[in-house]
């Protein structure tokens, strides 16, 4: 994948992020939480209450996943915008401080 292409896809995916998905999954841990603590006051079957709390956290672990996943691919698009601006400030350098930049970059 290109660079401009990483940098799209990154922006397609932080659209997508803010206006839908932010909102549900957010909406979603809030709702497992509130679950998880009810279930755990409420239920008095030990292995009842065992299983319920598992499949709940296992539900909240997805939605993290998912939530960490999306965020990794908007933090990529970033990553190759400043490498891209960071290359463009070493080409626009003067010859000798770019020969200095090459013996030590930054």
């Amino acid at each position: 994948m290109t660079e401009a292409e990483r940098i799209a896809r990154a922006r397609r995916a932080e659209l997508a992020w803010d206006e839908f998905f932010a909102p549900m999954i957010e909406a979603m841990l809030g709702e497992y939480q509130a679950r998880m603590v009810e279930v755990a006051n409420t239920e008095l079957n030990p292995r009842k209450r065992a299983d319920k709390i598992t499949a709940l956290s296992n539900a909240i672990r997805i939605a993290q996943n998912l939530k960490d996943g999306m965020r990794e691919t908007i933090r990529d698009g970033e990553l190759v915008q400043q490498e891209l601006i960071r290359a463009d400030k070493v080409e626009r350098m003067a010859p000798s401080a770019r020969r200095l930049f090459n013996i030590a970059p930054y």
